[in-house]
C-alpha cells in the first residue's frame, strides 16, 4: 500500500508564547506572526490532520492504583483531559508476556485501551515491541516464548503474533490508524537473529510484522506503517538504516524518529535529519517520541530522575513548565517545516506518567518530572500547546540564545570571547548572529573559579552568556574534547572507537570519542604531552556509558615512574560522571594521560572534556 499524504487548503494561525530564557531582566515574549493568506496545498497543517499525540501506555497501571487526573480543580478522565486539550491521536505499546510488568500492556490491557481511546473519538497507534519488557536501541529481547525458535518458526511467529493481536482490535471495532513495527529499532528486532548485523533477516522479521498488518486490516481503513529509529538527530545512522530497507524493498508508510533534545542533538539535528530524510526517501516523517522536564524535584522515593540538572543544560533549556510547552512546541514547528510538508506530527512520550508506578513492578518512576501534570495529577500549564497548530506562514522567530560554549583561562588573563553565539529559531533551526561583549581586563580574572559574562546580540533584545572558568595554569591536553576528532591521540585499534558528532552524545560542544564492537574487544587511548615543568599535576576526564566493561580507566604514565590508575564505572547513557587523577608529581617533563578499556561485545561508553592543570596556582 501506497502512502497518501495528506493535504488541506485552510489557513490556520499559531501564536506561541516564550520564555526567554538568556534575558537577565526575566522572561520575555516572543509572538509570531500568524497572517491569514491562504495556505500552499503542499505544506499545510491542521487541527485535523497534523498528528498532536501522546503516548500513555502506563495510563492503565496508573488508574488501578487510584491515581485520578484533573485540570482547573476539575478531576476527569484522562481522556477526555487529553481531547480538551487539542490531543488527536494516541500511542500504545503492546509486550508479548510483560510478567515484570505485572501483565501491563499485553495484549487484552492494550484491547480495552484501544476500546477506550476509539469511543473519546482520538486515533490509534500501536506500538509493537516484539519482547516481553522494553525494547529499545541498547536491548531487543526475544519473548521468552520465542527464545527456542528457529529462524523460520520466529518469522511466523512475528506474523501469527501481529496478525492475532490486529484481529483482536478488529473485532471490537478499534483497528489502529497506524501500527510500529518494533520499537527504536536502530539495532534491529529479535535479536540475535534480527539484528542489523543481519539485515536480510531483520527485513524478513519486519516484512512479516508488515504484511500481517496489510492482511488484517479492514477493507476501506487506511493503516499507516511506522518504522521507528531512536537518535532523531543522527542523520548518518537513519540514512544507513533506511538505505537498507529501501534495498530490501520493505513496504512501509511512515519514518518514525524518537527526539528528546538532552539525548539526540540540537533543534538543527533534528532538522536537517528530517529535511533530508524527506527528500532522500518521500515519506511522511513523525516524532514519535518526545519530552523534557517542567521541574528538577523528584516526585517519588527513588535515587533521581532521567532528565535532571545535566540534561537541561545539555539542552539550553533550564526545566520549567514554561520551557516544557516551548521545547514542545518547538519540536511541533520543526516537524511541520519539513520540507515538501512530509512532517506528519509528534508524540509526547508518557504526559501522564506521575508517581505511583515503576518501569516495572515494585519500581519507582524516574519519568514523572517530564509529565504534562504534576506529581498530584493537576494539568500543566504545557499540555495546552497541544491547543495550537504549527502555522507555516509565520516567519521564523528567535526563541532563545544558546549560551556560549565555556572558555578557560589562567588567572590574570583576558578570554577571547566568540564574536557570534548560536540562536534558535521557532522552526528549529539555529544560526549564527554577531555578539558584543563589554570591555574586559585581566583584574577581572585573577579569582579562581567560574565567572559569567553576558553579552548584546545585534537585532535582538535577548542577552548572550558564556562561562569564563579561571584555573590556575591552562589545560596541557591538546584536543580535549575530540572536536578536532583524533588530532593529538593515539588509538591502539581503530576499530573499538570513533568519534561522535551528535552533540546529544557529548558532555560539552558537539563531538565525544565513543568506544564500541561488534565482538569482546580491548585498546588504549593515549596522548603523549612533553615540556611540563616539575610539580604536582591534576588529570580530570568525562564519561558515560552503558556500563558492563571488563576494565574501564583513566591512567598517567612517564618515563621515570609516575603510573596512576583510577577506575571508570558507566551508569547509563548519559549519566556523565567525572574522574579524576590526582597529586599527579612531575619531574622529568614528559607524561602520557589516557584509557584504558576492556569490554564484552556491544558494551559502549563515551570520553569527553580531558583536562590536565598543575594543581598550584599562579602567585
Amino acid at each position: 500500500m501506497q502512502h497518501t499524504r495528506v493535504t488541506v487548503t485552510t489557513a490556520l494561525t499559531f501564536v506561541l508564547t516564550v520564555t526567554t530564557l538568556a534575558q537577565a531582566s526575566g522572561p520575555a515574549t516572543v509572538r509570531l506572526p500568524s497572517p491569514m493568506a491562504q495556505l500552499p496545498e503542499k505544506n499545510s497543517v491542521s487541527s485535523q490532520t497534523f498528528i498532536k499525540g501522546v503516548d500513555i501506555s502506563t495510563f492503565q497501571a496508573l488508574e488501578d492504583k487510584g491515581v485520578k487526573f484533573s485540570q482547573d480543580g476539575k478531576t476527569q478522565d484522562l481522556l477526555q483531559i487529553l481531547k480538551h486539550n487539542g490531543v488527536n491521536y494516541v500511542r500504545l505499546r503492546v509486550w508479548n508476556n510483560p510478567v515484570e510488568a505485572g501483565g501491563y500492556n499485553d495484549e487484552q490491557k492494550l484491547i480495552a485501551m484501544a476500546v477506550r481511546v476509539k469511543a473519546a473519538g482520538l486515533k490509534l497507534l500501536v506500538d509493537f515491541h516484539y519482547s516481553d519488557f522494553w525494547a529499545d536501541p541498547g536491548k531487543q529481547v526475544k519473548p521468552a516464548a520465542w527464545n527456542t525458535f528457529t529462524f523460520p518458526q520466529l518469522q511466523q511467529a512475528v506474523y501469527s503474533y501481529t496478525q492475532e493481536v490486529l484481529t483482536g482490535l478488529k473485532s471490537v471495532d478499534a483497528f489502529p490508524d497506524m501500527v510500529q513495527i518494533g520499537n527504536e529499532i536502530n539495532s534491529g528486532i529479535l535479536h540475535p537473529e534480527g539484528s542489523t548485523d543481519h539485515f536480510d533477516q531483520l527485513a524478513a522479521l519486519l516484512g512479516s510484522g508488515i504484511q500481517a498488518v496489510r492482511d488484517t486490516t479492514p477493507k476501506g481503513h487506511q493503516t499507516q506503517i511506522m518504522l521507528h529509529l531512536a537518535n532523531g538527530g543522527n542523520n548518518a545512522e537513519f540514512r544507513s538504516f533506511f538505505d537498507q530497507v529501501t534495498a530490501h524493498h520493505l513496504d512501509y508508510d511512515v519514518i518514525g524518529l524518537s527526539y528528546y533534545p538532552y539525548w539526540h542533538g540540537t533543534f538543527q539535528q533534528l532538522k536537517t535529519n528530517l529535511d533530508d530524510l524527506a527528500v532522500r526517501y518521500h515519506k511522511p516523517l513523525v516524532v514519535a517520541e518526545t519530552a523534557y522536564p517542567y521541574t528538577l524535584e523528584n516526585g517519588d522515593a527513588s535515587d533521581g530522575n532521567i532528565a535532571g540538572l545535566e540534561q537541561t543544560q545539555t539542552a539550553g533549556f533550564p526545566a520549567s513548565v514554561a520551557n516544557q510547552k516551548l521545547v514542545v512546541a518547538t519540536v511541533m514547528n520543526t516537524v511541520a517545516h519539513v520540507t515538501g510538508g512530509e512532517g506528519l506530527g509528534v508524540f509526547y512520550w508518557e504526559p501522564a506518567w506521575i508517581p505511583g508506578v515503576g518501569w516495572r513492578q515494585g519500581d519507582f518512576n524516574s519519568w514523572e518530572n517530564q509529565a504534562l501534570f504534576d506529581f498530584h495529577g493537576n494539568a500543566l500549564d504545557s499540555l495546552k500547546v497541544f491547543q495550537d497548530t504549527p502555522d507555516l506562514l509565520s516567519a521564523p522567530a528567535p526563541i532563545t540564545v544558546y549560551p556560549a560554549s565555556t572558555t578557560t583561562v589562567t588567572q590574570g588573563t583576558v578570554p577571547t570571547l566568540p564574536s557570534q553565539v548560536s540562536v534558535l529559531y521557532s522552526e528549529g533551526s539555529i544560526k549564527p548572529v554577531s555578539v558584543t561583549w563589554p570591555p574586559l581586563s585581566g583584574d577581572q580574572f585573577q579569582t579562581l573559579g567560574t565567572k559569567t559574562l553576558e553579552g548584546t546580540v545585534a537585532g535582538l533584545s535577548q542577552k548572550a552568556s558564556i562561562e569564563v572558568k579561571v584555573v590556575g595554569s591552562a589545560n596541557l591536553v591538546q584536543n580535549p574534547g575530540f572536536e578536532n576528532d583524533l588530532t593529538n591521540w593515539t588509538l591502539s585499534d581503530s576499530l573499538d572507537g570513533k568519534i561522535d558528532s551528535n552533540a546529544g552524545n557529548a558532555h560539552s560542544g558537539t563531538k565525544a570519542f565513543n568506544y564500541w564492537n561488534a565482538s569482546a574487544y580491548a585498546f588504549t587511548l593515549s596522548q603523549h604531552i612533553t615540556g611540563l615543568s616539575p610539580g604536582t599535576y591534576t588529570l580530570h576526564v568525562w564519561a558515560s556509558g552503558l556500563g558492563g566493561e571488563t576494565k574501564a580507566s583513566l591512567f598517567v604514565s612517564s618515563p621515570v615512574g609516575t603510573a596512576l590508575e583510577t577506575p571508570i564505572t558507566n551508569t547509563g547513557w548519559n549519566n556523565w560522571k567525572q574522574y579524576t587523577l590526582e597529586n599527579i608529581q612531575i619531574t622529568g617533563g614528559d607524561l602520557t594521560v589516557g584509557f584504558k578499556v576492556e569490554a564484552p561485545e556491544k558494551v559502549w561508553g563515551f570520553f569527553d572534556d580531558v583536562e590536565l592543570t598543575r594543581a598550584e596556582s599562579k602567585p
